[in-house]
C-alpha cells in the first residue's frame, strides 16, 4: 500500500513539471499495487487524464471506461463521454461511434440510422425555425441538472461527429439547438456559434440574411456561466 502511495506522489510531481508520459507510467505502477479495495474512479480517472495529455488516447478511454462502474451515478455519464473522445482523437471512429450512440441512448435519442434519416431531422428542424423563429433564450431561467446533462452528451456527440460524419452532426446539432436556446447561457452560446458555422458552411452566401440574424443574438447581452 505503502509503494502505491509512494508511486501516485510520484505521479503528481511528474505531472506538476508537465511529464506526462512519466505521470502516466508512473499512476499505471500505483494502479498495480493498490489493493483492489482501495481502487476508486478518481484514480481510474486520473490515469487516463495522464494518459490523455500524453497523447495515449485510447488508453486513456480504456482507463475511463474503467472508471465508470466505480463512479456514482452522476459521475458515470461524463466519464464515458469523455472515453467518447478520446476513442474519436485514437483515430478508433467505430469504437467511439458505439459509444456516441450509447450515450444518445442514455438521454432518450437514437443515433440517426442514416444520412436519409439525418437530413429529415435537419430539414424538419430547419422548417421549425423558418416557422416560429429562434427563440429568444430567457436570461433568468437556470437548467436543471438533468437538461444540462442532456447537453452536454448532445454537444460531445455533435462537436466528435463533425469531422467524420457531418451529416449525421447536424442531426445532433439540431437537437441540440432546440434545448440550448431555452436559456441564456453557455449552452445558448455555443448553439448560436455551431449554427453560423453550419448555415456558412451548407447554404453559403444564401446564408447571409439568417448569418445576420443568429450574429445579432450571439451579440445581444450577456449569457451565464
Amino acid at each position: 500500500e505503502r509503494a502505491g502511495a509512494q508511486a501516485i506522489d510520484a505521479a503528481q510531481r511528474a505531472a506538476q513539471k508537465l511529464a506526462w508520459e512519466s505521470a502516466a507510467e508512473l499512476h499505471g505502477l500505483a494502479l498495480e499495487l493498490v489493493p483492489e479495495r482501495e481502487l476508486t474512479h478518481a484514480l481510474q480517472e486520473q490515469h487516463g487524464d495522464y494518459l490523455a495529455y500524453a497523447g495515449h488516447h485510447r488508453a486513456a478511454a480504456h482507463a475511463y471506461l474503467r472508471a465508470v462502474p466505480l463512479a456514482p451515478a452522476n459521475a458515470r455519464t461524463p466519464l464515458s463521454r469523455r472515453a467518447a473522445q478520446q476513442l474519436m482523437r485514437a483515430g478508433d471512429v467505430r469504437a467511439a461511434t458505439a459509444l456516441l450512440s450509447q450515450l444518445l441512448g442514455e438521454i432518450g435519442l437514437r443515433f440517426p440510422r442514416n444520412e436519409a434519416y439525418a437530413l429529415a431531422v435537419c430539414l424538419a428542424g430547419r422548417l421549425r425555425r423558418r416557422v416560429s423563429g429562434v427563440p429568444s433564450p430567457s436570461p433568468t431561467r437556470r437548467r436543471p441538472a438533468h437538461e444540462e446533462q442532456r447537453l452536454a452528451t448532445l454537444a460531445t456527440v455533435y462537436a466528435e461527429l463533425w469531422l467524420v460524419d457531418p451529416v449525421r452532426a447536424l442531426a445532433i446539432h439540431t437537437w441540440f439547438f432546440a434545448d440550448a436556446c431555452r436559456s441564456k447561457d453557455r449552452y445558448c452560446l455555443q448553439a448560436l456559434t455551431w449554427e453560423v458555422s453550419n448555415l456558412a458552411v451548407v447554404d453559403g452566401p444564401a446564408a447571409l440574411p439568417r448569418l445576420a440574424d443568429r450574429q445579432v443574438r450571439l451579440s445581444d447581452g450577456k449569457v451565464v456561466a
